[in-house]
């Protein structure tokens, strides 16, 4: 490596005759700025499912604590597509409407582990069938439902508060 650098080096001067002394000036410092660093990488340490955290929140009504974990950005993807509705407008164009609500309640019924809000007993007594966000919702007080959300929104890295999240989404 440093046999190649060197070589470049004197390439380098031999240009810099030709075209001027800012050129190599320039040069120097990216090889200065570049001495030291590993130029070769592992690739492999890019290769990783997309494993998220597990966190547990305890809410005071009931006795066990809900399960929110961490989803892959292909999963979250798919939930803002599911909440984008397509319209067709004056000139045969198609409009998108993002449905911010929507998007949240999806977001929050897919990452909640536990309990199994897709199980049909769970659905049967809230009167939701079918309906696993609508689940959480007929379960939860409001305050509930936002501390699940808060814990989610922090595990799936958006580090943001409910209105930042929405602005983000809706830009």
């Amino acid at each position: 490596m440093v046999a190649f650098l060197f070589l470049l080096l004197l390439n380098m001067i031999e240009t810099a005759r030709v075209i001027g002394l800012s050129f190599i000036l320039l040069i120097l410092t990216q090889l200065i700025n570049y001495q030291g660093r590993d130029l070769t990488m592992d690739i492999t340490t890019f290769m990783q499912e997309v494993k998220g955290a597990e966190v547990e929140v305890k809410l005071e009504r009931f006795p066990e604590p809900f399960v929110v974990k961490a989803i892959s950005e292909r999963e979250n993807d798919r939930l803002k597509k599911s909440a984008t509705d397509k319209r067709r407008v004056k000139g045969g164009r198609i409009e998108s409407d993002f449905n911010t609500d929507k998007y949240v309640d999806l977001l929050v019924a897919q990452c909640v582990v536990t309990p199994d809000l897709n199980n049909a007993e769970l659905q049967e007594f809230y009167g939701t069938h079918g309906d696993p966000a609508e689940t959480l919702k007929a379960m939860l007080m409001a305050g509930e439902y936002s501390q699940i959300q808060e814990q989610l929104l922090d595990i799936n890295g958006f580090g943001e508060t409910d209105d930042e999240l929405v602005e983000e989404v809706k830009n």
